[in-house]
């Protein structure tokens, strides 16, 4: 846990074994319905919730994905969108709720502050 805690790109870990674990480094291609014993995500959402939130935890996830800003790392704000390069795949990969788009070079999503009016 501390080793997540000291790295910026770390978003929680995965216990693989009763005394081994693995950092995660993002929260994308996962379909999540339910909580996991095995999963432990870093909250930096500080118990916020929204009210038109797809599930419960999604603030959390929200808040890990955008952890440094608007957009998720490696995206930068174009006018009211964020856009990073990724492949189709890697693009995909992201919430649904983050409406992810790829143009054939780009990827984009909604900033985090769109998603939250959605919630809210």
């Amino acid at each position: 846990m501390q080793a997540c805690v000291e790295r910026p790109s770390c978003v929680g870990y995965q216990k693989i074994s009763e005394n081994k674990f693995i950092n995660l480094r993002t929260l994308t291609g996962y379909v999540l319905n339910k909580t996991s014993e095995d999963y432990f995500l870093l909250d930096t959402s500080k118990g916020q919730t929204f009210p038109k939130q797809p599930q419960s935890f999604d603030a959390a996830i929200l808040f890990e994905i955008y952890r440094y800003g608007e957009c998720p790392m490696s995206f930068v704000v174009d006018e009211s969108i964020c856009v990073g390069r990724s492949t189709p795949d890697m693009c995909s990969a992201y919430q649904s709720y983050m409406d992810p788009q790829h143009d054939g070079a780009n990827c984009t999503v909604l900033p985090k502050q769109s998603i939250i009016d959605l919630w809210t």
